[in-house]
């Protein structure tokens, strides 16, 4: 169990990393060092352990020295000051050393002031336009006019659908000509069995004829 009071608004700004400047003053030296990577808007302090793991192999006159940060293998490279990662080098980013009290963002990702990042969203949800120009249009007296979405149908005045010019009355008349031309098919095939089957009949009939004329010949 907690035995301190807990703040209201604990969960919302919790303290991550410790800020007392005046404590860390007497607990480092002037001249001491520390690694920092390239971030947004700013450079970010390396965690205890590998700003230790840096140095050391820096100092040691190393090219290059491993780290495992957030269960990805890194390759820092004091030549051109970058760190890469290993199984993918294109993703890279500046690195430098520094004293460690220059201006910096945080520590490994961890924000120092909390308000000072509260105070940027701010800023940026401000300059954010109330509605931007890309969802309206503007017109000639000075107001907006929305435009209407691109997946919704739209039916013109003239009695067409948008993405087909042609008429109602036009396609309709398409398909009866259609279902005229399919009958007049149907029924030509129709005529045709109808003509042949009588062809066969016929000439079986004068076969069955020629065949009596000749017995009744030759009895």
């Amino acid at each position: 169990m907690c035995r301190q009071e807990i703040p209201p608004d604990f969960l919302e700004r919790p303290q991550l990393v410790e800020v007392e400047e005046s404590q860390k003053e007497s607990e480092h030296p002037e001249e001491e060092y520390q690694w920092f990577y390239e971030g947004r808007n700013g450079w970010w302090q390396y965690d205890q352990r590998t700003s230790i793991e840096l140095e050391t192999a820096y100092k040691q006159g190393k090219r290059t020295c491993e780290l495992l940060i957030a269960g990805f293998l890194y390759i820092a490279d004091f030549g051109s000051m970058l760190q890469l990662r290993r199984n993918d080098p294109s993703r890279r980013r500046r690195i430098k050393r520094d004293l460690y009290n220059v201006p910096r963002k945080g520590v490994a990702g961890l924000r120092l002031n909390v308000q000072d990042e509260e105070i940027v969203r701010e800023i940026r949800g401000a300059e954010r336009p109330a509605s931007p120009a890309s969802d309206s249009m503007g017109t000639g007296d000075g107001t907006n006019t929305p435009i209407p979405p691109s997946n919704t149908p739209q039916t013109p005045a003239g009695g067409t659908a948008s993405g087909d010019a042609t008429p109602l009355n036009d396609r309709i008349d398409q398909r009866s000509d259609s279902l005229h031309q399919v009958l007049e098919q149907m029924r030509s095939l129709v005529l045709r069995e109808h003509l042949s089957l009588n062809s066969d009949n016929e000439f079986e009939e004068d076969t069955e004829d020629a065949s009596i004329s000749d017995h009744l010949t030759l009895s």
